[in-house]
């Protein structure tokens, strides 16, 4: 999920901190911006489940390809389907 950033009214509660809060919730990776000023909030908003990035497309590219590995290592099975069995 992308937002454009965290702000006064995310922080109170207000704008898109119910979506954020939900998505978080629900493990969704969220990138989103959060100045210098804002960022002891966005911590504590969080809960701890942020990861910082610098402002650049190597950065959230090497962040979306781990986040990618684990979102599969989580929903590969530990069995065989019947799918799989009868291919």
């Amino acid at each position: 999920m992308v937002i454009n950033r965290f702000g006064k009214r995310e922080r109170d509660g207000k704008g898109l901190g119910f979506v954020i809060e939900r998505a978080l919730g629900a493990d969704i990776p969220i990138v989103i911006a959060v100045s210098r000023a804002n960022f002891a909030d966005w911590i504590k908003f969080a809960g701890g489940m942020s990861v910082k990035l610098a402002c650049d497309r190597h950065a959230l590219d090497a962040w979306w390809h781990n986040v990618s590995l684990r979102a599969a290592a989580r929903t590969a099975p530990d069995h065989t389907t019947v799918r799989e069995a009868f291919k």
